[in-house]
C-alpha cells in the first residue's frame, strides 16, 4: 500500500509539470544516459575483436566504393538508353543517307542539339558520339574524329553491334576515333536498331574521363586516408587503377590474380616484404574487382585510435545533446508555452492575440493558425450579431409595415378593376404591376427565389417606373436560359435597379436602359446591373466601394449619398449568406453610366454559408 501510495503521488506530481520540466527529464533519461552507458561499455571492450571490426568496417567501405561506382555507370548507362530510345535520334539516323543536303543540315542539327541536351544532363560525360552504319559521326562535348575514321570496320564497333543492343563495357583506355594526343577515357556502348525490323541502324558512344574513378574512390575520410591503396581491375584483369602509381599501374603477381578468382573475399598477402591484408570486391554490374591493400601494421595501431575516439565521441554527443536540449527548449518549448497563454486569452475572450516568431516551420504555422483561428472567431461573432441585427431590422420593419395582405391585394384589384371599367388602362396597368409588386414583397413562404422570378419582380416595377415616366426607361436581360431556375436570395435586384433609376436615370435627359447580364467565372455566377445615366465621380466610386467592403458599414453620410439602406441591405445580406467575395462592388462604364457587381458562388447551399 505504501508503495502504491508513493506511485500515486509521484505520477500527480508529474502530470502537474510543464512540458519544459518533462522534455528535459525524458532527454536525459532516454537519450543522454543511454549514450553514456554504451559509450562506457563500448569503451571497455573496444580491445576486444577490433581486427575483425575494422576488416568489416573495410570491407563494408569497399563494397559501398563499388556500389557507387556501379551507381555513376548505371546512371550513364541510362543516359545512353534514353537516347536508344529516343524515335526522333533514331529516324534521323534511320534516313540520313536518303535526306537531300537542306535536310541533311536540319537533321545534323538536330542530332548535336539532343546529344549536347543530353551530355549536359551529366556533367562527368567526356563525349557522346552516334557512329551509323555509313561510318556518318555525329558528336557533343568531346573531341572531333580524326578525317576518314571508319567505326564499322573497329573491333570495339563489332563487338558492340554483336552484343545485340546489351551494353559492352571499355575499361580505361584511349580514345578509338583520335590519333593524335588522344584522351583516356572509359567507354559505354550500345548498339542502335530500329524498333519494328530490329535493324542495326549504328552504336552510341558515352566516354567518361578516366579521373572520375579517384573522385569516387578517393574520398575524404576513406580508405586512401588510412594508409592503404586501391587497384581496380577490369574483367580481363588488367589494372585500370592504382592509388599507389600515379603513372604506370603496377603488375599483380599472377598468383595473386589466382587466388582472388572469387567474387568477394579477404587474405593476408605479403608483397615486397611486407604483410597486407588485402580484401576485394567484385561489381556484379562491371564485373570490376576493387583491391585494397591494408597494411597489417596499421591495423593494430588502430585499437588506441578506436579507444580515443569512442571517448572523444560520447563526450562529444553528451555536450551536443546538452546544445541540443537548451535549444530545443528556447525554440520550441517556449513557443509552445507562449501559445498555450494565447489559447488561455482567447478562452477568456480576448481575440486579440499577437505571437511573434520570425522564422519559418510548425511551431510559425501553429502561431499563425491561432491567430487566424482568433481573427476567425472573432468575425464570425461579429456576423452572428450583425445576422441577427438584420433579422431584427426586418422583424421591426415588419411589425412597423403589418398590414393585411389580402385586404391590399382585394383593394388594389377593385382599383384595377374601376380603372378598367373607366378606359384608363395606364391606371390599370400600374394597378396589377403594383399589386404584384406588393405581393412578391409581403410574401414570406421563402427566402430565396429563382432568377426567373426575381426577374418578373424587375419588371413590375419598371412597368409601374415607365409609367410614370412615360416609358423613359428601357429594360435588357442578358441571362443564359439554363440558369432561369437557380436559386439565389430574395429581393437582390430590384433595389439595385431602383438605386440605378433613382440616381443615374432620373436626373438624365432622355431615355435609358438598364441591363441585367449574367456570365461564369469559374466556380462563381457574375451578375451585371449596369445604366448609361448620369454616372458617378471616380473618387465617390471608391469611397463607395470601401464602405461596402467593411461588414456591416453604417454612416450617414453613406445612406445619404448612395441610395442608403437598400444598398447597405443587400450588401450585407449577401456577405453574410455567400461570403465575403459576395459583396456588391461599382465601377463605371464606357457608357458613362455604372455597373455594379454581384459574386454568387455556383455551389451555394440554400440557408447555409458557401465555403470559401
Amino acid at each position: 500500500m505504501k508503495i502504491r501510495g508513493i506511485y500515486k503521488n509521484t505520477k500527480q506530481r508529474w502530470a502537474q509539470r510543464g512540458i519544459g520540466s518533462k522534455f528535459t527529464v525524458a532527454f536525459i533519461v532516454f537519450i543522454i544516459l543511454p549514450v553514456i552507458s554504451i559509450g562506457l561499455f563500448i569503451l571497455r571492450y573496444s580491445s576486444q575483436n577490433v581486427e575483425e571490426q575494422l576488416k568489416t568496417l573495410t570491407t563494408k567501405m569497399l563494397e559501398q566504393m563499388g556500389r557507387n561506382l556501379d551507381n555513376q555507370l548505371q546512371t550513364a548507362d541510362r543516359l545512353a538508353l534514353s537516347i536508344m530510345t529516343n524515335e526522333m535520334i533514331l529516324t534521323d539516323i534511320q534516313w540520313y543517307d536518303r535526306m537531300a543536303p537542306l535536310e541533311k543540315l536540319n537533321a545534323e542539327y538536330r542530332l548535336h542539339d539532343w546529344l549536347l541536351n543530353f551530355s549536359e544532363v551529366n556533367p562527368d560525360i567526356a563525349g557522346l558520339y552516334l557512329f551509323d552504319q555509313q561510318n556518318n559521326i555525329f558528336f557533343a562535348k568531346g573531341n572531333p574524329p580524326e578525317p576518314g575514321y571508319s567505326a564499322t570496320e573497329s573491333q570495339w564497333y563489332q563487338d558492340t553491334v554483336a552484343a545485340d543492343g546489351a551494353m559492352i563495357l571499355f575499361g580505361t583506355h584511349d580514345e578509338f576515333h583520335v590519333a593524335n594526343h588522344p584522351r583516356r577515357v572509359i567507354s559505354i556502348c550500345h548498339s542502335l536498331r530500329d524498333f519494328s525490323s530490329r535493324k542495326v541502324l549504328g552504336v552510341l558512344m558515352l566516354d567518361l574521363p578516366d579521373e572520375f574513378l579517384p573522385g569516387i574512390l578517393e574520398q575524404p575520410g576513406g580508405i586512401l586516408e588510412r594508409g592503404a591503396d586501391i587497384c581496380v581491375l577490369d574483367e580481363g584483369d588488367r589494372v585500370i587503377y592504382d592509388s599507389a602509381s600515379e603513372e604506370a599501374p603496377r603488375m599483380l603477381p599472377e598468383e595473386l590474380l589466382g587466388r582472388i578468382s572469387d567474387s568477394n573475399g579477404m587474405m593476408q598477402y605479403p608483397i615486397d616484404g611486407k604483410d597486407y591484408f588485402l580484401i576485394f570486391y567484385t561489381s556484379d554490374y562491371t564485373g570490376w574487382r576493387i583491391l585494397n591493400f591494408q597494411p597489417y601494421s596499421s591495423v593494430l595501431s588502430s585499437v588506441i585510435r578506436a579507444r580515443l575516439l569512442i571517448l572523444g565521441l560520447v563526450c562529444g554527443f553528451v555536450i551536443i545533446f546538452i546544445i541540443w536540449l537548451i535549444y530545443i527548449q528556447e525554440k520550441l518549448i517556449m513557443p509552445i508555452k507562449s501559445m498555450s497563454q494565447a489559447v488561455a486569452m482567447v478562452k477568456a475572450g480576448n481575440y486579440d492575440v499577437v505571437l511573434d516568431f520570425p522564422r519559418h516551420g510548425e511551431i510559425t504555422t501553429l502561431s499563425n493558425g491561432l491567430i487566424d483561428m482568433a481573427r476567425h472567431i472573432r468575425r464570425l461573432i461579429q456576423d452572428v450579431y450583425m445576422s441577427e441585427l438584420l433579422q431584427r431590422e426586418a422583424e421591426l420593419m415588419a411589425l412597423q409595415n403589418q398590414i393585411n395582405p389580402h385586404f391590399l391585394y382585394n383593394t388594389l384589384e377593385c382599383v384595377r378593376g374601376m380603372a378598367i371599367q373607366s378606359g384608363n388602362r395606364d391606371m390599370a396597368l400600374m394597378v396589377r404591376a403594383l399589386s404584384f409588386y406588393t405581393r412578391y414583397n409581403l410574401s414570406r413562404s421563402t427566402e430565396f427565389v429563382t432568377i426567373e422570378e426575381e426577374l418578373r419582380q424587375i419588371e413590375n416595377y419598371m412597368t409601374i417606373q415607365n409609367i410614370r415616366h412615360n416609358g423613359k426607361y428601357r429594360l435588357e436581360y442578358d441571362i443564359p436560359s439554363q440558369y432561369a431556375g437557380f436559386r439565389i436570395m430574395k429581393m437582390i435586384f430590384q433595389p439595385l435597379v431602383e438605386n440605378a433609376i433613382q440616381h443615374g436615370l432620373e436626373r438624365k435627359i432622355g431615355g435609358g436602359f438598364v441591363r441585367l447580364s449574367l456570365r461564369e467565372d469559374g466556380c462563381d455566377l457574375v451578375f451585371c446591373i449596369t445604366d448609361d445615366g448620369i454616372g458617378m465621380p471616380e473618387d465617390k466610386i471608391h469611397m463607395l466601394n470601401e464602405k461596402l467592403a467593411v461588414p456591416a458599414a453604417v454612416h450617414a453620410e453613406f445612406r445619404k449619398n448612395t441610395g442608403g439602406v437598400g444598398i447597405e441591405n443587400v450588401n450585407n445580406r449577401l456577405r453574410i449568406h455567400y461570403g465575403e467575395r459576395s459583396g456588391l462592388f461599382y465601377e463605371t462604364v464606357s457608357t458613362g453610366g455604372v455597373c455594379v457587381t454581384i459574386r454568387i458562388p455556383k455551389n451555394a447551399k440554400e440557408g447555409g454559408l458557401c465555403v470559401q
